[in-house]
């Protein structure tokens, strides 16, 4: 395979990924913001920490990153199969992009992560105040907005998982190419 080939099938794996990786973290992030927006105004989810909230929404905004660098790569992935020499990515310029694609999933998932342990935390400590094996109603029930909160942060962490798929998908592909 001629390395003109080579760099055209790179480009087009890099395009493709990243607009499957733009795609669903599009649409897990809204649907992710949206829940958490809902149970913000809603004041129904009484999670005894904020902290786990406020990760959560730090989740959200790496996720807001996350798509910009991912169509920013998009852009990449043409001018790697533009003919004009002097506006192609170097191999550097497109590995950096694709491990600061996979730093900021990461980094974000990392951070949602932590906000679902809190969040789940706070819910079993809730749900210890029901006295085991009564029908006795608790102080603090946990309801379905605690458990929407838990589903939004959820959809977070699918969303960076998705991101991280979607720059390891064409890393893995060049790397193997070249090593072919």
């Amino acid at each position: 395979m001629s390395s003109g080939s080579k760099r055209l099938q790179a480009a087009y794996t890099l395009k493709r990924a990243s607009w499957v990786g733009f795609w669903v973290q599009v649409v897990l992030g809204v649907v992710a913001s949206l829940i958490l927006l809902f149970a913000l105004l809603q004041r129904r989810a009484r999670l005894q920490s904020g902290l786990g909230l406020f990760l959560g929404l730090l989740g959200i905004a790496t996720l807001a990153l996350g798509i910009w660098l991912k169509y920013r790569s998009v852009e990449l992935a043409r001018r790697l199969a533009d003919a004009e020499w002097e506006e192609r990515p170097r191999k550097n310029e497109v590995f950096n992009r694709l491990f600061m694609e996979m730093g900021v999933s990461l980094m974000g998932m990392l951070a949602t992560l932590l906000g679902t342990f809190v969040v789940v935390g706070s819910l079993f400590a809730k749900a210890l105040l029901v006295p085991q094996g009564t029908i006795a109603l608790a102080t603090q029930p946990v309801d379905a907005m605690d458990i929407l909160v838990v589903q939004g942060l959820l959809n977070t962490i699918a969303a960076h998982f998705g991101a991280l798929l979607t720059s390891l998908w064409p890393l893995w592909r060049i790397t193997r190419t070249e090593a072919s």
